[in-house]
């Protein structure tokens, strides 16, 4: 993604972070399997910096207890103003048994594997404000929208 020309990158106090957390429904986990790393796609349900989350491929999800992990939630869009993105790292818990709770709101839970987060670190950062992007300098003969090369510049 790259941002809109002229926007900032604003990295996020902690409760900003947490805030929008608390608003995601999806996020992207990432674990280590067998030593390698692998993002599994995750139902979020979070409630301040506890997290619960279920994993739609269910059982296979390879994980082991006691793991540091990262997950990762956002609106990235097409890197307008307003895009955002918080990963929390933490150490995840599998309570080992599949969710079965009827009439649950979130997509796919029914039978998913429910893990637990417990956030040591959260971190974010927004697409900011438009700032002004100064005009390029042109030399005589440069066609509109092109830099002056640098030895024609004073």
């Amino acid at each position: 993604m790259t941002p809109a020309p002229g926007c900032t990158w604003d990295v996020l106090a902690r409760d900003e972070s947490v805030a929008l957390l608390n608003h995601a429904r999806l996020g992207r986990l990432t674990v280590t399997a067998k030593a390698l790393p692998c993002v599994v796609p995750v139902i979020v349900e979070a409630n301040g910096e506890d997290v619960v989350l279920w994993s739609p491929l269910g059982a296979r999800v390879e994980v082991s207890s006691d793991q540091v992990v990262a997950l990762e939630v956002g609106e990235l869009g097409d890197g307008e103003p307003g895009a955002w993105s918080v990963v929390v790292l933490g150490m995840l818990e599998d309570d080992g048994t599949p969710d079965s709770t009827a009439g649950r709101a979130t997509i796919g839970a029914i039978g998913a594997r429910r893990f637990y987060l417990r956030a040591q670190l959260v971190t974010g950062w927004r697409l900011g404000r438009t700032v002004p992007v100064a005009p390029q300098a042109r030399s005589e003969g440069t066609p509109p929208g092109l830099a002056a090369p640098a030895s024609s510049l004073p």
